[in-house]
């Protein structure tokens, strides 16, 4: 008897430490890279701060990149999700989730004061990253709740960009400069209006959704070059053009073909 409990506490302790050991490998606390402010875009004529993420999303032949700038408001902690995606760099477990990070703050300051970037300091942080069947999690928890902004870097796959949703917040998505979207074939953004659709003097269009949340669960969309759709639409009429005279040829082929049928059966009754 004493050895079947001893066998069975052996189990449990067991069960213990490998249940520990998953959790410490799906929660870890890595050191993520720093960057520096004058790689963001900050929009500090605000008024009112509220919670909002601005994601600028850049293509080139080397780099395919998002930066986000993550504002919040008397907050003790912000959550950063970042969904799977088909980039060979979120797909390596080696590399950061995120890079390029800057933590900017102030506990001071509350919703009514103006959003300008000398109200706010660097401030301490600690970290979290862990997986779930969405992609990575993020957690920056501070040291006392404040307001200010995380602004930070992650790579994504040209052509689709998504977010999941886990707050109440405005979002704003920037495309790349000649991009555009809402295209019934090439792509569209979903949800499909935003609540504001502009385009700046950078010719990037902007895409602003007033806090979707909890109403909807994530954002995405589909971009492509501004280009596009007219080389589909050149393509189509061409097509269109090459489908109609090849019609009219088959139709006067037959026209013809038939026409001589019935001359040599008149000639084959003239003969009887």
């Amino acid at each position: 008897m004493k050895h079947k409990i001893r066998k069975f506490l052996y189990l449990i302790c067991i069960i213990i430490l490998l249940s520990f050991g998953f959790g410490c490998l799906g929660n870890s606390s890595p050191e993520l890279p720093s960057g520096e402010l004058g790689t963001y875009e900050i929009n500090n004529s605000t008024v009112n701060v509220t919670n909002s993420t601005t994601f600028f999303i850049f293509f080139n032949k080397t780099v395919k990149t998002v930066r986000a700038v993550s504002t919040f408001v008397n907050s003790s902690s912000l959550k950063i999700i970042i969904p799977k995606d088909a980039s060979a760099e979120f797909g390596s477990s080696k590399g950061p989730v995120i890079k390029d990070l800057v933590v900017m703050g102030n506990i001071s300051i509350n919703s009514s004061n103006n959003f300008e970037l000398n109200n706010f300091t660097n401030i301490s942080y600690s970290s979290s990253v862990s997986k779930s069947s969405k992609g990575r999690i993020v957690i920056l928890e501070f040291e006392e709740p404040a307001t200010g902004f995380a602004a930070y870097s992650f790579s994504r796959e040209y052509g689709y960009f998504s977010h999941i949703l886990s707050r109440n917040e405005t979002i704003t998505v920037v495309l790349p400069a000649g991009h555009n979207t809402s295209n019934i074939i090439l792509g569209s953004p979903k949800p499909t209006k935003p609540d504001d659709k502009f385009i700046d003097s950078k010719n990037r269009m902007w895409l602003v959704w007033f806090d979707p949340y909890p109403d909807q669960s994530f954002i995405s969309v589909k971009y492509y070059k501004e280009y596009l759709p007219r080389i589909l639409s050149i393509v189509g009429y061409v097509l269109l053009i090459g489908i109609i005279i090849s019609v009219f040829y088959y139709y006067t082929k037959i026209r013809k073909l038939q026409k001589e049928r019935e001359n040599m059966e008149q000639d084959v009754r003239k003969k009887k």
